[in-house]
């Protein structure tokens, strides 16, 4: 399950009222979210979570999820702890 805390931002972001049914709604289908505003998601979120996300996590399935995108975040998070 993603950090709690990184799906309600993600939610506030994109501008959508925050329910867990839709957890797992596929924002860029939905229209929530376009081409530029994507690169602009990434930089917040590089900067806000100092973490940095990659050509290849983007290419993920999952990651067009707000749970896929928490749990990418979630996972560059805890690596990051890990390596310390």
């Amino acid at each position: 399950m993603p950090n709690e805390f990184i799906v309600k931002w993600l939610f506030k972001f994109l501008k959508i009222k925050y329910n867990k049914k839709k957890i797992n709604l596929y924002f860029m289908n939905e229209k929530y979210i376009d081409s530029l505003k994507i690169f602009e998601l990434i930089s917040i979120i590089e900067k806000k979570f100092n973490v940095k996300i990659s050509q290849s996590d983007l290419q993920k399935d999952t990651v067009g999820t707000i749970k896929g995108m928490a749990d990418l975040i979630n996972d560059k998070i805890n690596r990051k702890k890990l390596s310390k």
